[in-house]
């Protein structure tokens, strides 16, 4: 997609059914009304996958922030092949404005906006209850400073986003066994690593 078509594809997002509580995240449906194909290409292959099931968008209550992906869900099969979801990456713009969208929805559905419907399903792990007007001041406060673009690392960003996006893709090509085994191995070696006594250099 071109910059163009993606924001004509994020602006033109709808949702459907019921927000779900997941522990802490309200689950909201993403409505399957554009060409799934063209949008997460590279990401979804109709060839080759079985169908999306659903279109998942979490809402973190605790910190009011949105997912960092869309999740396309291809339900449950008994080799377990498709039950790892697949991700589609959103900008922190994108979020922002998905964030406004899914307020509307829940005012909707609710008649209550966003922060005041998520109070309902606060989490005791996050802590105790927190007024409407302290979880609003919160959200305020968390939001982060603008910074100048000088003083971004582009290289750095652009790093992190290749490795996350890696990772993603062997997480959407392996079983949840394959995985999670690969995730042990990881863990191993750091552990390996952080046993290692650190090179301190000749000493004088």
């Amino acid at each position: 997609m071109t910059e163009r078509e993606r924001q004509a594809f994020i602006r033109g997002l709808s949702f459907e059914g019921e927000i779900e509580d997941r522990d802490g995240v309200l689950g909201f449906t993403v409505k399957k009304d554009f060409d799934l194909a063209a949008v997460f290409k590279g990401v979804y292959d109709p060839a080759a996958d079985p169908p999306i099931q659903r279109i998942n968008l979490g809402y973190c209550i605790a910190d009011q922030m949105v997912w960092y992906s869309m999740e396309l869900d291809f339900g449950r099969r008994d080799d377990g092949w498709d039950s790892v979801p697949r991700m589609f990456q959103l900008s922190d713009g994108e979020r922002e404005y998905l964030k406004n969208e899914m307020d509307c929805y829940c005012l909707q559905k609710t008649g209550m906006p966003l922060l005041e419907y998520s109070l309902l399903h606060w989490s005791e792990d996050n802590g105790p209850t927190p007024t409407l007007a302290e979880l609003g001041a919160r959200a305020r406060m968390e939001q982060p400073m603008p910074q100048p673009i000088s003083a971004i690392d582009f290289m750095g960003w652009f790093a992190s986003q290749c490795v996350d996006q890696m990772a993603e893709d062997m997480r959407s090509k392996a079983t949840p066994e394959e995985w999670e085994r690969l995730m042990s191995e990881v863990q191993q070696d750091k552990e390996q690593q952080d046993k290692a006594p650190g090179f301190t250099g000749p000493s004088m």
